[in-house]
């Protein structure tokens, strides 16, 4: 559990500005459409 828990939250740290970028992204591109 405690393995799990610490791999997630690497991956989420890691990932946060790619995350906020496809948050962001995601409506412009439905909006293009």
């Amino acid at each position: 559990m405690e393995n799990s828990f610490s791999i997630l939250h690497d991956l989420e740290v890691d990932d946060t500005l790619e995350n906020v970028f496809r948050m962001v992204s995601v409506p412009e591109f439905l909006n293009e459409w």
